[in-house]
């Protein structure tokens, strides 16, 4: 978030338009590893989908909220 921060400095951007950049290279990051878990039957094989979903969102600072949007 500090480089995140720097970006921010250095182009003037203002904190809707660097909220607005981190959602969405979060939810391609979400959709990369979604697709990566599906792929490899990670997804499949869990014991409980609703559990992978929340540590995918977790580990990448995504919010889950955010995340259901992508699967309507």
């Amino acid at each position: 978030l500090s480089a995140l921060n720097h970006l921010r400095n250095i182009f003037g951007l203002g904190k809707r338009e660097t909220e607005a950049i981190m959602l969405e290279v979060t939810s391609k990051a979400y959709r990369k590893r979604l697709s990566q878990a599906v792929t490899r039957g990670d997804l499949e094989i869990a014991t409980s989908k609703a559990a992978f979903l929340q540590n995918l969102c977790d580990e990448l600072r995504f919010d889950p909220q955010k995340a259901s949007e992508i699967h309507e």
